[in-house]
């Protein structure tokens, strides 16, 4: 148990047979130490070195040999924290190496690394609202317009914040294919032409679910069937080949 707890502490097997050697032997000389161990010297040498290194055993310079000594057991409180401190400046070299790599210029500059977030039902209203003015803000750095196909389950439980968007955001524009729906019927009486607009196709077409493209962002919304979700894929190719898409559809439908 006692070798096994040590190896967890990143002792290896020399090490620990050299440690535990000393600590029966009391202070002792590396022969004796080799003699107690069946380890040749030049094996015990470089294992006390690196005991020593970890703050485990003491050396006594004071007489002609050198005699070895085990410090206290708390000095094993003091290895973990150096060990602690190691994995924390290796942390700390980490990011700063992440850094300097992501400074290189790429070979091919097009290239891009799509980034995904999944949002899960019980949090869906709170990004909608937290995000809709970073989608705008995109958005109106490429043509101003929300492209693609919703279907009206959406609509149906997400109608008031999309009276609240069409308010606090006039100047972004909403082009969507949409399902045949009271509710799209009903909206669109509210005279938003130029703001929100929706084209119903006539083929027998029904969006199950929900696809935006603004700016850079693509939006996936699951309104229909439960548990709802959200995808959002922030990537520049993929956004700009779904708009492509949606606007050819779009000048398609009449």
């Amino acid at each position: 148990m006692l070798q096994k707890n040590l190896q967890n502490l990143g002792l290896g097997d020399r090490e620990i047979e050299v440690y535990l050697a000393i600590i029966e032997l009391g202070k002792s000389t590396p022969a004796q130490i080799a003699r107690k161990t069946t380890i040749n010297r030049t094996t015990v040498y470089a294992n006390i070195k690196s005991l020593l290194k970890k703050g485990l055993i003491g050396e006594d310079l004071g007489g002609k040999s050198l005699y070895l000594f085990a410090l206290p057991v708390e000095s094993l409180h003091k290895f973990v924290e150096n060990e602690e401190e190691r994995l924390n400046n290796k942390k700390k070299l980490i990011k700063k190496t992440i850094k300097e790599i992501e400074d290189i210029p790429l070979a091919n500059q097009n290239y891009s690394v799509p980034k995904i977030r999944f949002i899960e039902e019980k949090d869906m209203e709170n990004f909608l609202y937290a995000s809709i003015e970073k989608w705008n803000k995109d958005a109106l750095n490429t043509d101003g317009i929300c492209w693609g196909f919703q279907d009206h389950s959406f609509a149906e439980q997400y109608k008031e914040w999309i009276d609240w968007v069409i308010e606090k955001f006039p100047k972004n524009k909403v082009n969507l294919l949409s399902n045949r729906s009271m509710v799209e019927k009903s909206m669109n009486k509210k005279k938003l032409k130029g703001i929100r607009d929706v084209k119903f196709w006539k083929k027998n077409i029904d969006f199950s679910a929900s696809t935006w493209v603004m700016g850079n962002y693509l939006i996936m919304l699951i309104t229909r069937q439960r548990p709802n979700y959200i995808v959002e894929m922030h990537d520049e190719v993929m956004a700009h080949n779904m708009r492509e898409v949606f606007k050819n559809i779009w000048n398609d439908v009449k």
